[in-house]
């Protein structure tokens, strides 16, 4: 399995629950969880990270994953 992909949440005292479901939607063969302050990405695709920064883009728009969402230290921003 390739390493998960993670997210920080701007709001983790309330979560967008309607998002994520809708990126749940998006994303059918990714496990999304939620863990405090991080949205996690699981899956074994190589191109994972891809496809979730495209199904935040369908789900939000381009700056407005931003709004929920923000890179994590150490990820060198969108791909």
């Amino acid at each position: 399995m390739f390493a998960p992909y993670r997210l920080g949440l701007r709001h983790s005292d309330d979560p967008p629950l309607g998002v994520i479901n809708r990126l749940r939607e998006e994303l059918p063969e990714v496990n999304i969880t939620i863990d405090r302050a991080r949205l996690t990405f699981a899956d074994d695709d190589p191109e994972l990270r891809s496809k979730v920064h495209a199904a935040l883009e369908r789900v939000c728009g381009v700056p407005g994953w931003r709004d929920y969402f923000y890179l994590l230290p150490g990820d060198p921003g969108r791909p």
